[in-house]
C-alpha cells in the first residue's frame, strides 16, 4: 500500500484553489457589455456586465454599471486601466474576514471597498483548518448554497449587499465579488437578476459561465491531488466544488421558494427590495 506523502496537501489546494494565480484562459463568450476590451483584459477575474441578459420586458439595463467577479488581486497595468474605463467606484467584498486577511484586494485608485461577509467562518471551512478540513471533506455545494439563503446572518447580509446595488443615489459602477466569483457572488447576481425580471434560465446560463475560469482550474487540482495524495474520491470532489453546477444554484431557488413561495416574496418581505423600488430602479437604468 502507497503511503501518503503529503497528507494535507489536498486540503492546502482547496483552500486555495480559487486564486487568480493561474494563466489567463480565453473567455470570448462572456464578453458583453460597452467596453468589451476592458472586459477581455479582465477575463482571468471572471469579471462581466450584467447588462447583456434580457430583463423581464424585454428590454436591457444600461451597460457598464453592474458587475460580478472574483477576488481582484495582483492585478497588473493594464487590469487596472481597464477597471477605471469600466467606471467602477463602488466594490463589495462578499468574502470571510480570515479570507480577506489572508488574501486582501489590490487597493485601487478611486474604487470603495465595502466588506460584507456572506457566510460564517465557521459555516464556510474553507479558508483556515478547521470545520469542513477537521474532517478532510470539501463542501457539499448544494448545502453550501442553501445556507447561504436560510441562515439568518447570510440573509441579513444579502439585504445589506442587495441595499447597496439598487442605491439610486450611488454614483459610477459597481460590482461585488468573492474568491472565484462563483458561489457567493453567483447567488447576489442570481437575486440581482431575478430582481430585473431575468428569465431562471438565462440566470443559470449565466452561472455556468465562470466554468471558464473555474472548470480548468479544478482540473489541474484535480491532476495535482491524484499525483501527491493517490485519492480519487478527493481528487473528484475537489474538483466537483470548483465547479459552477445548475444543481448548486438550484439547491439556493428551491430553499427560497420552500420556505417564501417566490424569489420575488423573498426580495420584498425579508430583503427589502420592494416591487416599487425595483421598477424605480429600472426606469433610472434601463437602456
Amino acid at each position: 500500500m502507497r503511503k501518503n506523502r503529503l497528507p494535507r496537501f489536498a486540503f492546502f489546494l482547496w483552500r486555495f484553489s480559487h486564486a487568480n494565480s493561474l494563466a489567463p484562459f480565453a473567455l470570448g463568450k462572456i464578453i458583453n457589455g460597452m467596453d468589451r476590451e476592458a472586459l477581455q483584459i479582465l477575463a482571468p477575474y471572471n469579471v462581466r456586465d450584467l447588462s447583456y441578459l434580457p430583463i423581464g420586458n424585454g428590454e436591457r439595463i444600461k451597460p457598464s454599471l453592474f458587475f460580478r467577479c472574483g477576488a481582484l488581486r495582483k492585478l497588473n497595468s493594464p487590469q487596472r486601466e481597464a477597471i477605471e474605463r469600466l467606471g467602477i467606484r463602488t466594490l463589495i467584498d462578499l468574502r470571510t474576514s480570515v479570507e480577506t486577511n489572508n488574501k486582501p484586494d489590490d487597493v485601487i485608485d478611486g474604487v470603495v471597498r465595502i466588506h460584507i461577509p456572506i457566510l460564517r467562518e465557521e459555516t464556510m471551512g474553507i479558508t483556515h483548518g478547521k470545520g469542513v478540513f477537521a474532517n478532510k471533506t470539501p463542501p457539499h455545494m448544494p448545502d453550501l448554497y442553501r445556507s447561504i439563503v436560510t441562515d439568518e446572518r447570510s440573509v441579513d447580509a444579502l439585504k445589506e449587499v442587495l441595499s447597496i446595488i439598487f442605491d439610486e443615489k450611488r454614483e459610477g459602477a459597481i460590482a461585488w465579488h468573492c474568491t472565484a466569483g462563483k458561489d457567493r457572488a453567483g447567488i447576489v447576481s442570481a437575486l440581482f437578476l431575478s430582481a430585473l425580471g431575468v428569465e431562471r434560465e438565462e440566470i443559470y446560463k449565466d452561472y455556468e459561465l465562470s466554468n471558464a475560469t473555474s472548470e480548468p482550474k479544478g482540473r489541474t487540482y484535480r491532476r495535482l491531488i491524484r499525483i501527491f495524495m493517490w485519492n480519487e474520491n478527493m481528487a473528484q470532489a475537489v474538483y466537483r466544488t470548483m465547479l459552477a453546477e445548475r444543481d448548486y444554484l438550484k439547491a439556493a431557488f428551491d430553499a427560497i421558494e420552500e420556505r417564501w413561495g417566490t424569489v420575488a416574496d423573498f426580495l420584498s418581505t425579508r430583503l427589502g427590495i420592494t416591487k416599487e423600488k425595483i421598477a424605480a430602479f429600472i426606469e433610472k437604468y434601463k437602456a
